[in-house]
């Protein structure tokens, strides 16, 4: 749906954003400045069914790589308040969202019954700069990467800090490491 690299702050509040399909990276929102971390700041806004699909088979014989079902951040300082996460998909990883040398600060966010078909993160893939999620609920999202730290609610490399955040009910298929925590 909306795809940019422009550099200054963006604002969403109140939108909805549901059943895009992204060909690799983010469903919904792709966003990669260029230069210096921008902002964007998210607000009282759904994102609901939207698909990243990479994974895909070209005509040309291509498959594409990528990820992140509702949003993929790059380069970026991304800031949700009050919104919803639910239904999306990637074919890779980060069922809700794929973040790279990213902060998130969080407050008040449901990611609910996202999936990572074939890949790390069903709700968020963060690899970077890490964050906060403060008053946040990850429930019910799935991971089918394979065996190994494949991460059903949050994979990446990244440190994270929950605040007062409910993770609960998520699966990956890896019995043995659903959700690892590291002090």
């Amino acid at each position: 749906a909306i795809d940019g690299a422009d550099n200054g702050t963006i604002v969403f509040c109140g939108d909805v954003f549901s059943g895009n399909d992204g060909r690799a990276f983010g469903g919904a929102i792709f966003r990669t400045p260029n230069g210096a971390a921008q902002t964007t700041r998210i607000d009282k806004t759904t994102f609901d069914g939207n698909r990243a699909l990479a994974g895909m088979t070209l005509p040309d014989g291509t498959v594409e790589s990528g990820g992140g079902g509702a949003l993929y951040f790059h380069n970026s300082v991304l800031e949700i308040a009050n919104s919803t996460f639910s239904g999306n998909s990637s074919a890779r990883g980060g069922g809700a969202l794929q973040a790279d040398g990213t902060m998130l600060v969080f407050t008040n966010v449901t990611i609910s019954g996202n999936s990572a078909v074939d890949g790390l993160g069903g709700g968020i893939l963060l690899f970077g700069n890490g964050g906060t999620l403060t008053n946040c609920t990850l429930a019910e999202n799935h991971a089918d990467g394979g065996l190994g730290l494949f991460g059903a609610a949050i994979g990446g490399g990244t440190t994270i800090a929950l605040e007062n955040t409910i993770v609960a009910g998520n699966t990956t298929q890896d019995p043995w490491t659903p959700m690892s925590c590291h002090g």
